[in-house]
């Protein structure tokens, strides 16, 4: 297991789900100082968080659907960007397959081929017919582009952080001119990579005098440094709003105010909210087609920022109704004694 490697016919990105949902890739084979290893992890992680999107309720899970998990079912539209819902042997099964057919008027296909041998199936099933489309959004892109587009932008931040780390241990090079000097300057650089404070030079061995030192880690690296947490923090705080997860990124190096914590609410919602009503469609259509009772909403950071918005929204309603109320004007007259009216204001 030390020694897996992905064979590079099968290794892309795209092999996220099979390598570690599916158990294929085991995680200590990861080497963080490769650019593919470490934009695994990062999707991994996100696809890991939302995974717990969305939860399903009613009989989903039990009797004719037991087959079907909610990790799997997520697992396979995320990744994929939709799955196929079907029956066999009295049994609902969610499952990856093929689109094809002949295109209908919105030329979208008419067929799904599904090939599974443990069911067993293989079979070209008429869509809304034997079986149901379950996209996870509207152009059944699923999350996987969105993804990899900011794991990709983490794992450059990561290696240019890591990089710059290293470079930070040696304010100065050694400059030399003979090949025994250059494999002391590797010794040295290699000691730093390891975390050593110094590597040690044998006078015997080298001539000290034939030495020369040059600025290397400048102090205006920490301002580089500085950069990029910003940067990671921007994009990660991105990454998070655009699933749907409130994630403010501070560039003011200080508190966030509770008023700017609600400024980006409308950006949290669109795609999360266009991937629930996708699956609202389609668990009706499934209980519809195969008399079941499925019931599908947020779950998990999703359903509290539904809650926290719901109660934001209603205390505004009852702040404006409030501020629009009328005021009673009072009476600022009297009667005199003959019933003649007279201002109090004289």
């Amino acid at each position: 297991m030390k020694d897996f490697k992905v064979p590079e016919q099968t290794a892309t990105y795209g092999l996220s789900f099979l390598t570690y949902f599916g158990g294929i890739q085991p995680k200590n084979a990861l080497n963080f100082e490769k650019n593919f290893d470490l934009t695994l992890y990062h999707l991994n992680m996100m696809f890991n968080k939302t995974n717990s999107m969305f939860e399903y309720g009613g009989d989903f899970g039990k009797g004719k659907s037991e087959k079907i998990t909610k990790h799997y079912l997520e697992a396979v539209t995320q990744t994929k960007g939709y799955s196929v819902i079907f029956e066999k042997n009295g049994k609902l099964y969610a499952t990856w397959g093929t689109l094809g057919g002949r295109p209908r008027y919105d030329y979208l296909p008419e067929d799904m081929i599904v090939n599974n041998p443990y069911i067993p199936i293989n079979e070209t099933l008429k869509i809304d017919k034997d079986c149901v489309f379950f996209k996870n959004d509207a152009f059944a892109w699923g999350l996987y582009p969105l993804n990899l587009y900011y794991a990709t932008k983490l794992r450059d931040n990561d290696q240019s952080r890591r990089v710059l780390m290293i470079i930070s241990r040696a304010m100065k090079l050694l400059h030399g001119n003979s090949t025994d000097m250059r494999d002391a300057f590797d010794k040295t650089i290699a000691d730093l990579k390891e975390g050593k404070l110094a590597g040690m030079f044998d006078d015997s061995v080298i001539d000290i005098n034939q030495l020369e030192s040059l600025p290397f880690g400048e102090s205006t690296s920490s301002q580089t440094f500085i950069q990029l947490l910003e940067d990671y923090q921007y994009n990660k705080g991105s990454w998070y709003n655009e699933v749907g997860v409130q994630s403010n990124y501070n560039m003011k190096r200080e508190t966030i105010t509770s008023s700017e914590n609600i400024l980006n609410v409308d950006s949290l919602l669109p795609l999360s909210d266009n991937m629930l009503e996708c699956r609202k469609e389609q668990v009706e259509k499934i209980n519809k087609m195969f008399g079941v009772e499925w019931t599908v909403d947020f779950g998990s950071a999703w359903k509290k920022v539904r809650r926290e918005i719901q109660q934001k929204e209603d205390a505004v309603k009852a702040e404006s109704g409030t501020q629009n109320k009328p005021v009673q004007q009072l009476d600022t007259t009297e009667k005199g004694d003959n019933g003649d009216e007279s201002s109090n204001n004289e």
